[in-house]
């Protein structure tokens, strides 16, 4: 028998008041575990995933994924308008995701979540006059990632 909308919000509410106080970033495998349990009574992703994203917004909660989403687009329309993303460019979406974040992660981690998206998404990056300034290299390389 699957839950209905009601029961799925009353179970995500639980949830998030049994999160710490003042923790209101929400990573991606807590969401998942949230929204696997959802499913796993018989709710469709897209049901599920809504009354997550609006049991946020109206508590106050910050999804992980809705962070990744806002930066997707935001490097999209960038590559979009100017062909390929540059060093400017990348610190713009970094400062937006930090205003967002606050300290809750560390800026090498947004540099890598940011630089997953660029590569999946195989977005061009600006390297500067002539190749010699690889500053996406370097922030790949401080990220982890090579």
């Amino acid at each position: 028998m699957a839950m209905t909308i009601e029961q799925v919000r009353d179970d995500f509410g639980k949830r998030l008041q049994a999160r710490p106080a003042g923790d209101r970033y929400l990573d991606r495998p807590w969401e998942r575990e949230a929204l696997r349990f959802a499913l796993g009574n018989g709710v469709t992703v897209d049901i599920a995933r809504q009354a997550l994203i609006e049991m946020c917004q109206d508590r106050g909660f910050l999804l992980e994924s809705t962070v990744l989403r806002d930066a997707r687009h935001r490097l999209s329309v960038r590559a979009a308008a100017n062909q390929k993303i540059d060093e400017r460019e990348f610190g713009e979406v970094t400062a937006a995701i930090r205003e967002k974040l606050g300290d809750r992660l560390e800026e090498t981690t947004i540099h890598r979540m940011l630089c997953e998206i660029i590569d999946d998404n195989q977005y061009p990056v600006h390297k500067g006059l002539f190749g010699e300034n690889r500053w996406y290299e370097k922030v790949r390389n401080s990220a982890g990632l090579e």
